[in-house]
């Protein structure tokens, strides 16, 4: 990487005689001694303008002295600044250098960076005070993040303003991520800054910081979304899949049904001591066919042991259930239970089948008391079960939906700040 080469020069601090590297340019208005806090008029032969007195040095990855490329852009560290908010959160910029481009601003906080410099158009429209509201800056429209003051607890290097320990900004921020817009207002003057959100592995890489970028936490308020790129394949593969499983079973569903091959009613009279059906004809024993009982049963149940025979001999028994209760209490109606039960099943051979329905039911424990309801039996050659596909279906468009999930997810957290959403 090519990193800036420009002549040091240093001073020695008038107030403490520590040696002072000077790095910036004219502009450069204040110089703040690391070693005591003193801020040096840096247009006036260096006299002590205030001291930032028994301040602890922030930690931070940006040092003083540091060299790295943005944007095509060599800089150079050359001041170190940390604000504080009313409700003590802090965070620090720095001040950045380039002989060929002038003065820019890298921000870090909580494992995240901004790099932003000061702009001299003033917004399209001024920034509302409710939050998200939008305004227009530099051709891009920005929501209203937060209004805040911070005042300055930390000062050191070069600087193009005059540091004062306790000074006050009011600060409003607009997001367009990546992007950020802030108004930044003293007691003398206001000022216009833009901002973007940058990679932290970015930044690191640009002045050649040693180690790993911190754990981001929390969501920066201009940090942009990054699907993660699993999510991402899952959402593009579903985006195709869903639709098609949905279509098959659509299908399945309306020419799946097969031809029915018995259609019979029993009642009690008859399946209380064992009832033949009348016989059956299965073409097919490769494909699946299907059993449907249906009885009308109200506040009663009924119990049903259903063997398949071929010749007199059982070649597939069955035992099914129908219950249904229903009611009204506390006037609202209330039901569980089903009048109907069914079961998949295949046969080892085509020919002809009989159906022998041994039953039992009631209204209360014992079963030698069942309703007179009629049980309707009904089976069907040739089915193909359609729900698999609408099951299948169901985890392709939840992985389609996953996405746009995993976004709002993202932006709920980037505003739960100001707003206490959760």
């Amino acid at each position: 990487m090519r990193k800036t080469q420009q002549k040091l020069r240093s001073i020695n601090c008038t107030q403490c005689g520590g040696s002072i590297s000077l790095q910036g340019g004219h502009r450069v208005k204040s110089i703040a001694c690391g070693y005591c806090g003193s801020v040096l008029d840096a247009q006036d032969e260096y006299k002590v303008l205030r001291q930032f007195i028994d301040v602890k040095r922030p930690t931070s990855p940006l040092k003083i002295g540091m060299t790295g490329t943005l944007k095509g852009v060599d800089f150079t560290v050359i001041g170190i600044v940390q604000y504080r908010t009313t409700d003590y959160y802090y965070w620090i910029e720095a001040q950045l250098f380039s002989p060929t481009h002038g003065y820019a601003w890298l921000e870090y906080e909580g494992g995240h960076f901004v790099f932003s410099r000061r702009v001299r158009d003033r917004p399209a429209t001024r920034p509302g005070i409710a939050t998200k509201s939008v305004f227009k800056a530099r051709g891009r429209s920005f929501r209203v993040y937060e209004h805040y003051s911070a005042e300055m607890t930390f000062v050191e290097g070069e600087l193009t303003f005059i540091a004062k320990q306790g000074d006050k900004v009011s600060i409003t921020d607009g997001m367009d991520p990546p992007y950020v817009f802030s108004v930044e207002k003293t007691s003398t003057e206001e000022e216009y800054h833009l901002g973007e959100y940058l990679d932290p592995k970015e930044a690191f890489e640009a002045f050649d910081i040693e180690g790993e970028p911190a754990k981001r936490r929390t969501v920066h308020a201009a940090q942009p979304y990054q699907p993660h790129s699993f999510f991402s394949g899952m959402s593009d593969a579903a985006k195709y899949f869903a639709p098609i499983s949905l279509v098959f079973a659509i299908l399945i569903w309306l020419m799946g049904g097969g031809s029915t091959v018995l259609d019979e009613r029993l009642y009690p009279d008859k399946f209380l001591e064992g009832a033949r059906t009348k016989s059956f004809s299965v073409s097919d024993a490769d494909h699946l066919l299907r059993l449907d009982l249906k009885s009308g049963l109200q506040n009663a149940w009924a119990w049903f042991d259903v063997t398949i025979l071929k010749d007199d001999q059982p070649v597939y028994s069955m035992a099914k259930e129908i219950s249904y209760y229903s009611g009204t209490e506390g006037g609202e109606h209330w039901s569980e239970g089903s009048q109907s039960a069914d079961a998949y099943f295949k046969l080892p051979q085509a020919g002809e089948y009989i159906l022998f329905v041994d039953g039992e039911g009631g209204q209360g424990d014992r079963g030698n008391n069942p309703q007179h309801r009629a049980l309707h039996i009904k089976i069907k050659e040739g089915v193909t079960v359609s729900r698999y596909f609408f099951i299948l279906a169901v985890p392709f468009f939840v992985a389609f939906g996953l996405r746009y999930f995993m976004k709002w997810r993202f932006e709920a957290k980037r505003w739960q700040v100001v707003t206490g959403d959760d």
